[in-house]
Protein backbone atom coordinates (compact mmCIF):
# COMPACT_ATOMS: atom_id res chain seq x y z
CA UNK A 1 0.00 0.00 0.00
CA UNK A 2 1.44 3.46 -0.55
CA UNK A 3 0.14 6.63 0.81
CA UNK A 4 -0.16 10.14 -0.25
CA UNK A 5 0.27 12.96 2.15
CA UNK A 6 -0.71 16.58 1.14
CA UNK A 7 0.82 19.48 3.25
CA UNK A 8 -1.25 22.82 3.13
CA UNK A 9 -1.37 26.26 4.72
CA UNK A 10 -4.44 27.99 6.07
CA UNK A 11 -5.52 31.13 7.40
CA UNK A 12 -8.24 31.81 9.66
CA UNK A 13 -10.45 34.33 8.89
CA UNK A 14 -13.60 34.21 11.28
CA UNK A 15 -13.34 30.52 11.36
CA UNK A 16 -11.12 27.60 9.43
CA UNK A 17 -11.37 26.70 6.20
CA UNK A 18 -12.64 23.15 5.86
CA UNK A 19 -12.30 20.78 3.05
CA UNK A 20 -13.67 17.22 2.02
CA UNK A 21 -11.10 15.14 0.09
CA UNK A 22 -11.77 12.06 -2.25
CA UNK A 23 -10.49 9.59 -4.15
CA UNK A 24 -13.13 8.65 -7.14
CA UNK A 25 -15.42 9.80 -5.14
CA UNK A 26 -15.21 7.91 -2.02
CA UNK A 27 -14.96 10.06 0.90
CA UNK A 28 -11.48 9.83 2.57
CA UNK A 29 -11.18 12.87 5.14
CA UNK A 30 -13.35 15.35 6.14
CA UNK A 31 -10.69 18.09 7.76
CA UNK A 32 -12.21 21.15 9.75
CA UNK A 33 -8.21 22.96 9.66
CA UNK A 34 -7.35 24.59 13.28
CA UNK A 35 -4.08 25.19 12.59
CA UNK A 36 -1.73 26.95 9.88
CA UNK A 37 0.52 23.68 8.71
CA UNK A 38 -0.99 20.83 8.66
CA UNK A 39 -1.04 17.80 6.46
CA UNK A 40 -3.31 14.83 5.84
CA UNK A 41 -2.28 11.19 5.16
CA UNK A 42 -4.08 9.08 2.82
CA UNK A 43 -3.68 5.51 2.37
CA UNK A 44 -4.00 4.45 -1.15
CA UNK A 45 -5.37 1.06 -2.17
CA UNK A 46 -6.77 1.17 -4.83
CA UNK A 47 -7.30 -1.25 -8.34
CA UNK A 48 -4.31 -0.27 -10.77
CA UNK A 49 -5.43 2.34 -13.22
CA UNK A 50 -6.85 6.18 -13.42
CA UNK A 51 -7.89 7.79 -10.41
CA UNK A 52 -9.08 11.15 -9.53
CA UNK A 53 -8.33 12.52 -5.96
CA UNK A 54 -10.43 15.70 -5.36
CA UNK A 55 -10.51 18.41 -2.44
CA UNK A 56 -13.63 20.17 -2.25
CA UNK A 57 -13.46 23.32 -0.04
CA UNK A 58 -16.87 24.26 1.38
CA UNK A 59 -18.52 26.21 4.03
CA UNK A 60 -17.11 29.46 3.62
CA UNK A 61 -19.24 32.88 4.06
CA UNK A 62 -18.74 36.19 3.28
CA UNK A 63 -17.96 36.78 7.20
CA UNK A 64 -14.76 34.69 6.18
CA UNK A 65 -13.53 37.25 3.98
CA UNK A 66 -13.01 40.94 4.94
CA UNK A 67 -13.21 44.01 2.92
CA UNK A 68 -11.88 47.19 3.22
CA UNK A 69 -14.25 50.61 2.16
CA UNK A 70 -12.69 50.61 -1.31
CA UNK A 71 -13.39 46.98 -2.07
CA UNK A 72 -9.86 45.61 -1.44
CA UNK A 73 -9.61 41.96 0.67
CA UNK A 74 -7.63 42.79 3.90
CA UNK A 75 -8.13 39.14 5.69
CA UNK A 76 -9.39 36.22 4.17
CA UNK A 77 -10.11 32.81 4.90
CA UNK A 78 -7.35 30.64 2.41
CA UNK A 79 -6.08 27.21 1.94
CA UNK A 80 -2.80 26.59 -0.13
CA UNK A 81 -1.63 23.15 -0.84
CA UNK A 82 2.12 23.54 -0.17
CA UNK A 83 3.24 19.67 -1.20
CA UNK A 84 2.48 16.26 -2.17
CA UNK A 85 4.33 13.73 -0.84
CA UNK A 86 4.06 9.67 -1.84
CA UNK A 87 5.10 7.75 0.72
CA UNK A 88 7.26 10.13 2.59
CA UNK A 89 8.91 11.36 -0.62
CA UNK A 90 8.36 14.46 -1.45
CA UNK A 91 7.26 15.28 -4.96
CA UNK A 92 8.52 17.65 -7.37
CA UNK A 93 6.40 21.22 -7.33
CA UNK A 94 5.24 20.62 -10.64
CA UNK A 95 3.33 17.75 -9.57
CA UNK A 96 0.95 19.91 -7.79
CA UNK A 97 0.54 22.09 -11.46
CA UNK A 98 -1.65 18.60 -13.02
CA UNK A 99 -4.31 20.01 -10.57
CA UNK A 100 -6.91 22.13 -11.74
CA UNK A 101 -9.47 24.46 -9.09
CA UNK A 102 -12.84 25.17 -9.99
CA UNK A 103 -15.82 27.57 -8.67
CA UNK A 104 -18.40 29.42 -10.13
CA UNK A 105 -18.04 27.87 -13.74
CA UNK A 106 -14.47 28.84 -13.97
CA UNK A 107 -11.54 26.61 -14.12
CA UNK A 108 -8.33 27.78 -13.04
CA UNK A 109 -5.12 25.31 -13.64
CA UNK A 110 -2.38 25.07 -11.62
CA UNK A 111 -3.97 26.89 -8.58
CA UNK A 112 -2.56 25.79 -5.33
CA UNK A 113 -4.10 28.96 -3.56
CA UNK A 114 -7.88 28.33 -3.13
CA UNK A 115 -9.75 31.08 -1.43
CA UNK A 116 -13.46 30.02 -2.45
CA UNK A 117 -15.78 27.12 -2.03
CA UNK A 118 -15.15 24.92 -4.73
CA UNK A 119 -13.24 21.76 -6.11
CA UNK A 120 -9.56 21.23 -6.56
CA UNK A 121 -9.25 18.23 -8.81
CA UNK A 122 -5.94 16.19 -9.19
CA UNK A 123 -5.94 13.10 -12.04
CA UNK A 124 -2.87 10.26 -10.94
CA UNK A 125 -2.80 6.27 -11.78
CA UNK A 126 -1.66 3.35 -9.85
CA UNK A 127 0.59 1.74 -9.39
CA UNK A 128 1.57 5.21 -7.51
CA UNK A 129 5.49 4.79 -7.45
CA UNK A 130 5.32 3.64 -11.75
CA UNK A 131 3.15 6.67 -12.54
CA UNK A 132 5.58 9.07 -10.32
CA UNK A 133 8.19 8.02 -12.25
CA UNK A 134 6.55 7.79 -15.82
CA UNK A 135 5.23 11.52 -15.19
CA UNK A 136 8.84 12.55 -14.47
CA UNK A 137 10.22 11.00 -17.12
CA UNK A 138 7.24 12.53 -19.50
CA UNK A 139 8.32 15.97 -17.59
CA UNK A 140 11.97 15.51 -18.52
CA UNK A 141 11.31 14.96 -21.82
CA UNK A 142 8.95 17.43 -22.79
CA UNK A 143 11.43 20.50 -21.80
CA UNK A 144 14.37 18.08 -23.15
CA UNK A 145 13.04 16.38 -26.17
CA UNK A 146 15.40 13.24 -26.58
CA UNK A 147 15.89 11.32 -30.10
CA UNK A 148 13.51 8.54 -29.27
CA UNK A 149 11.27 8.78 -26.24
CA UNK A 150 11.41 6.57 -23.15
CA UNK A 151 8.62 5.09 -23.99
CA UNK A 152 9.34 4.08 -27.37
CA UNK A 153 12.91 2.58 -26.26
CA UNK A 154 11.08 1.24 -23.51
CA UNK A 155 8.44 -0.58 -26.67
CA UNK A 156 11.97 -1.11 -28.24
CA UNK A 157 12.95 -3.49 -25.63
CA UNK A 158 9.93 -5.21 -25.02
CA UNK A 159 10.19 -6.59 -28.09
CA UNK A 160 13.84 -7.79 -28.42
CA UNK A 161 13.65 -9.52 -25.16
CA UNK A 162 10.28 -11.07 -26.68
CA UNK A 163 12.39 -12.54 -29.64
CA UNK A 164 14.88 -13.60 -27.17
CA UNK A 165 12.25 -15.86 -25.29
CA UNK A 166 10.67 -17.13 -28.53
CA UNK A 167 14.41 -17.77 -29.65
CA UNK A 168 14.97 -19.78 -26.09
CA UNK A 169 12.14 -21.82 -26.50
CA UNK A 170 13.11 -23.29 -30.31
CA UNK A 171 16.43 -24.14 -28.68
CA UNK A 172 14.45 -26.13 -25.85
CA UNK A 173 12.74 -28.37 -28.30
Amino acid sequence: MNVITLAFKVSECNGWPKVEILIDDDLYEDRHFTTTNEQVTLPVDLIDGDHLLTIEIYDKLPKNTIIDSDGNIIDDQLIELTDIYVNDIKLPKWFKNIGVYEFKDQTYPQACVWGCNGVWAWKFSTPLLTWVLDKQIENRELYNPPGITHREEMAREVEILERFEVALNIKKK
